[in-house]
């Protein structure tokens, strides 16, 4: 029965200790910078198909930033990243 306790014991202890996290990790972390108008080549590109979405200064939501940058060389207008992700 003792065996059993002190088994459970460091068990749970070990459990504890592992799940703690490591601030020191986290304060190396840095956060992405967002893109800007700047950011974009001069003249269209072409853009790959993947979604990494971006929320322009207008309130749409693109589905790269490529696409984004395209549409202000297409229509001579001047949006930019607002954040990251689709727009709320």
């Amino acid at each position: 029965m003792k065996l059993t306790v002190m088994f459970c014991s460091a068990l749970l202890l070990s459990v504890s200790v592992m799940s703690q996290e490591d601030d020191t990790a986290a304060s190396n972390v840095t956060a992405p910078t967002i893109p800007t108008q700047s950011d974009c080549p001069n003249g269209p590109t072409p853009c790959t198909r993947e979604l990494d979405p971006v929320c322009g200064s207008d309130g749409t939501t693109y589905s790269t930033k490529c696409v984004l940058c395209n549409m202000n060389s297409e229509e001579g207008t001047n949006v930019t990243v607002a954040s990251i992700g689709p727009c709320p």
